[in-house]
């Protein structure tokens, strides 16, 4: 879980790590508003892939003039990919700010923009991003 989260090699042990992951997945989720979201984008995303399936078997069928089943995978998998990056917008992004808010919150410091480790910094700017950083 950490390659997909850095932020949580901050913490010392697992323990730490699966209750600062809860914390910022309740946070996110725990509001009705974010809950309605995603709910939507499960609802948005079966849509898409069942007009996407739809569309192009017409287009093969019309093209071609055969029933095959290879575009039916075709189809699934690219939507899946699409779904994929829009999780990673929607939820991925947002539980990785709460992990770096509940970091700063414990006194380590780091980018709230990019998450780089900026202990050390006397510059006011994150090397990274370049995002300006309130000194603690």
């Amino acid at each position: 879980m950490t390659s997909l989260f850095p932020e949580l090699e901050f913490y010392e042990n697992p323990r730490d790590r699966r209750a600062a992951f809860a914390r910022a997945r309740k946070a996110l989720f725990g509001q009705k508003r974010n809950l309605l979201l995603y709910l939507v984008c499960l609802i948005a995303f079966a849509a898409i892939v069942g007009a996407g399936v739809g569309l192009l078997g017409v287009w093969v069928k019309s093209e071609f003039g055969f029933e095959s089943s290879w575009w039916r995978h075709l189809a699934v998998g690219m939507m899946c990919g699409i779904y994929a990056l829009a999780a990673n917008l929607f939820f991925r992004r947002p539980i990785r700010r709460k992990l770096r808010e509940q970091l700063k919150a414990a006194g380590i410091v780091v980018c709230l923009e990019c998450g780089y480790n900026l202990s050390g910094n006397l510059s006011g700017r994150c090397p990274e991003c370049g995002k300006g950083v309130a000194k603690t």
